[in-house]
């Protein structure tokens, strides 16, 4: 899975972005334009990608992204140590994640208007809030911190963070009744007050991220 994973970062990293906009042939059938498909960088990956609009095809994508990212927390919440195996590509997701957002301008409206935002907001704050003092993992903090930024500028991502909190992560975040906002302000101050010198770089975007939140409520 960890092969596959970086190899789709790769795919959706090269060449040029795709172009969403889809050309038929007489058939009505989807093809690419010639002209460009013969242009240096042209890349079919970024391309197919950038034209799913099914509905269905992107609540898929969403729910099994989601899914591999709460393994993170699940694998270590179980009632018998090891009884559920654990992904260590989690990066990876976080990444390809990124670029679905970035490459297919259907995807973030759907997110915000069909799924659920938080199965996104909890995995990602749990990686946030385990990787705070650890220095060899500041760039997985900073995946983490520009996806909710990015996330957050949606105002329908501040009501879905109203929905309740209800699951226990295992570690040692305090407890707390409240939504899922109030996950994300407790985890951005952890990391403020107990997280590595290296994350003061990101004060401003975990106050821009609540500023966000703050003004959607």
């Amino acid at each position: 899975m960890l092969l596959s994973a970086q190899l789709l970062c790769v795919l959706l990293d090269c060449g040029l972005p795709g172009n969403p906009e889809m050309c038929k042939n007489d058939d009505e059938e989807a093809i690419v334009d010639f002209g460009e498909a013969a242009k240096t960088g042209f890349t079919i990956f970024r391309t197919t990608l950038s034209r799913i609009t099914s509905s269905k095809e992107l609540t898929l994508i969403y729910d099994g992204l989601t899914r591999l990212l709460r393994n993170v927390h699940e694998s270590g919440n179980t009632l018998l140590p090891g009884s559920t195996k654990g992904i260590q590509c989690y990066q990876e997701i976080l990444v390809l994640f990124w670029k679905i957002l970035d490459e297919n301008p259907l995807f973030m409206n759907h997110v915000m208007t069909k799924c659920d935002v938080s199965k996104i907001v909890t995995p990602v704050c749990y990686i946030l809030y385990q990787s705070r003092k650890d220095p060899t993992r500041i760039g997985l903090v900073h995946i983490c911190t520009f996806l909710l930024l990015k996330l957050s500028g949606e105002r329908s991502f501040g009501v879905g963070l109203n929905k309740p909190y209800d699951t226990k992560l295992p570690c040692d975040m305090p407890l707390f009744t409240g939504g899922h906002a109030d996950l994300i302000s407790i985890t951005f101050h952890k990391l403020v007050v107990n997280g590595s010198i290296q994350l003061v770089p990101l004060y401003s975007c975990f106050l821009t991220t609540g500023s966000h939140r703050i003004g959607a409520r």
